[in-house]
């Protein structure tokens, strides 16, 4: 049970770095020459019994473990403790939790070429969709 609800958020913090991706390129490309960025936050290490940490350890080894962990970190998809930050999704000026939008993509009358916003970012419905 644990590790499918893992896996489930692993799915939407993935769906969000897909998504926000382009973005970032965007960002880092209009960063200064003279690296004039905001202050850095210091990542926290994992703690021992960390869900989010453990899971992806037994999935892809310590080493690429630490460095996915970090990348949700630097894309703030992660709190301090390893919790995943939850997104509010938009659509059509109504906002949806993820429950709620799970319970919407599984009716069938649902139109999954409307367009959602998750962090600021379109998201098709047929995409998140995929991560149920």
């Amino acid at each position: 049970m644990a590790s499918q609800t893992a896996r489930k958020w692993l799915l939407i913090l993935l769906t969000v770095v897909l998504a926000a991706g382009p973005a970032m390129q965007t960002a880092a490309a209009s960063v200064p020459a003279g690296g004039e960025e905001g202050p850095v936050l210091q990542m926290p290490a994992p703690a021992d019994g960390n869900p989010l940490y453990e899971y992806l350890k037994a999935e892809y080894g310590e080493e690429r473990a630490a460095a996915l962990y970090e990348t949700l970190w630097n894309l703030r998809l992660i709190d301090e403790q390893g919790n995943p930050l939850k997104y509010p999704i938009l659509l059509d000026g109504k906002t949806y939790s993820w429950e709620e939008m799970q319970q919407l993509l599984e009716d069938e009358s649902t139109d999954l070429a409307r367009v959602a916003e998750v962090d600021g970012q379109p998201v098709p419905l047929s995409v998140l969709k995929q991560d149920l």
